[in-house]
C-alpha cells in the first residue's frame, strides 16, 4: 500500500471502481490511500454519486461541492479503529442513533480488513443513519495509530472523538452537551473523561484499578505528562492536524503520545463529571498485574528508547 502525507483540497472517487483515492482538505495533515483495490470509503449517498457519475461524467464536477456541503453540517467526529469486532460495534454505533442529528455527529470506522461481521454491521447501521455513518477500509495489516488516522484523515468534523469499538457512554445527553460547550472555549485543544468497566461485568477489582487508574491519569494533568486512555480522547480537529495526529511508529501508548504533544498546543481539559464504560476483556485475559507491567515496560521504552517495545499490539475478542 502507498500510504503518504499530502496537501490536497478535495475527494476524489474512482468511477471504475478499481482504485479510490481519498484526498481530504486538511490544513498540514492529510492522507492519501493508493491500493491496487483500493482503501474504500463506504457510504451509500457516495455510492450513489459513483453511479451517477459512470452515466453523467458532468455530475463529477459537482461531487466535491456536494459533498462539502454535506460535510459542514458536522460538529463532531466519533473516530473508531476496528478489527473484527462484530461483537461489539453494532451496540456502539447504535447506542448514538437518537444524537447524531441532535448533536450534528458523524460516525467513522476505521476498519482493518475485518474477517467477522464488522462491516456488515456498519451498513447496517448506514442504512438506518445515511451518510452519519462511514465505513474506510484499510490494510489488514496496521497498528491502532494507523486505524485512528485513517479514520481521521476521513471526518468533516470540528472535533475529533477517538474511542474503542466498546466504549459505551452511560449518560449521551450529558456527554454531549458538557464537551461541546467546553470546546467552544478557543484554548481547549483536547478532553478526556474516566474509564471504568461495563457496571454489569463490574467487580470490586475492577472498580479499585479502575479508581486508581483514573487518579493517576487526574494527577498526570498536575504533574504536566498528561496521560489519557484511547478509550475517550477528544481533540480539536486543527490542533490534530497541526500536530500530524497520531504517531504511527508507536504500537502501544499512542493514546498517552498524542495528549503529551497535544498540551504544547494549549489546554487539556480532565472532565471528571463525566464518564465512558469498556469492556474489561483485555483484563479478563491478561489479569490486571500482567496487563499493568506491560503499560508499564511499554512508558518506560517510549520515555528512554523512544520507540515501543512490542512490534504488534495482540487483539483481543
Amino acid at each position: 500500500m502507498e500510504y503518504h502525507r499530502c496537501l490536497k483540497e478535495n475527494i476524489q472517487s474512482s468511477s471504475a471502481g478499481l482504485s479510490t483515492s481519498f484526498i481530504a482538505e486538511k490544513r498540514r495533515f492529510s492522507f492519501t490511500f493508493v491500493t491496487k483495490t483500493g482503501v474504500s470509503v463506504l457510504n451509500p449517498p457516495l455510492q450513489h454519486y459513483n453511479n451517477l457519475i459512470r452515466s453523467k461524467p458532468a455530475v463529477s464536477v459537482l461531487l466535491p461541492i456536494i459533498s462539502k456541503i454535506m460535510l459542514e453540517k458536522v460538529k463532531l467526529s466519533i473516530v473508531i479503529p476496528t478489527k473484527n469486532e462484530g461483537k461489539y460495534i453494532g451496540h456502539t454505533i447504535g447506542q448514538f442513533e437518537a444524537y447524531l442529528e441532535k448533536y450534528n455527529i458523524e460516525i467513522i470506522i476505521s476498519d482493518a480488513d475485518s474477517r467477522d461481521e464488522t462491516a456488515a454491521e456498519v451498513r447496517h447501521w448506514q442504512e438506518k443513519c445515511g451518510n452519519r455513518v462511514r465505513l474506510v477500509t484499510g490494510p489488514a495489516k496496521q497498528n491502532i495509530a494507523i486505524g485512528r488516522n485513517l479514520g481521521a484523515a476521513a471526518a468533516a468534523g470540528e472535533i475529533f472523538f477517538h474511542t474503542d469499538a466498546d466504549v459505551r457512554i452511560p449518560d449521551k445527553d450529558k456527554f454531549f452537551q458538557m464537551v461541546l460547550s467546553k470546546f467552544e472555549q478557543p484554548g481547549i485543544v483536547a478532553a478526556t473523561v474516566p474509564i471504568w468497566v461495563y457496571p454489569e461485568e463490574s467487580g470490586l477489582i475492577d472498580k479499585a484499578y479502575h479508581l486508581l487508574m483514573n487518579s493517576v491519569i487526574r494527577l498526570s494533568f498536575t504533574a504536566g505528562v498528561y496521560l489519557a486512555k484511547g478509550e475517550c480522547q477528544l481533540v480539536r480537529r486543527s490542533t490534530f492536524e497541526k500536530i500530524n495526529g497520531y504517531n504511527e511508529k508507536i504500537v502501544a501508548g499512542e493514546d498517552c503520545n498524542l495528549f503529551f504533544r497535544l498540551h504544547k498546543e494549549g489546554h487539556i481539559a480532565y472532565l471528571y463529571r463525566l464518564a465512558v464504560h469498556h469492556s474489561p476483556r483485555r483484563f479478563r485475559e491478561y489479569g490486571y498485574a500482567r496487563l499493568s507491567l506491560i503499560y508499564l515496560r511499554e512508558g518506560l521504552s517510549l520515555l528512554f528508547r523512544r520507540k515501543s517495545y512490542m512490534k504488534e499490539w495482540t487483539p483481543v475478542r
